[in-house]
């Protein structure tokens, strides 16, 4: 059985560091590439929209890793 990260820190500390960068990496290179994300400098006292990881390992039927997966997401509740 896999053990799958619920944080960021969770993720860092892994066996499988690697691999959850490469997942995070991955995810972040595809908002970049259809303009849904922009790396910016926020002027001082502007309310921002925080995000996080959410990480899932997807596996084949017989339970070996398909890949790691890294999404991530807005965390809009907090506007």
């Amino acid at each position: 059985d896999h053990i799958t990260p619920t944080t960021y820190a969770e993720a860092m500390a892994s066996p499988d560091r690697d691999k959850w960068i490469e997942a995070m990496q991955s995810e972040i290179n595809e908002h970049q590439a259809r303009n849904t994300i922009t790396p910016t400098v926020v002027p001082v006292g502007t309310k921002v929209i925080k995000t996080k990881f959410i990480f899932k390992i997807k596996e084949h039927a017989d339970g070996t890793i398909d890949k790691y997966k890294a999404r991530l997401v807005a965390q809009g509740f907090k506007q």
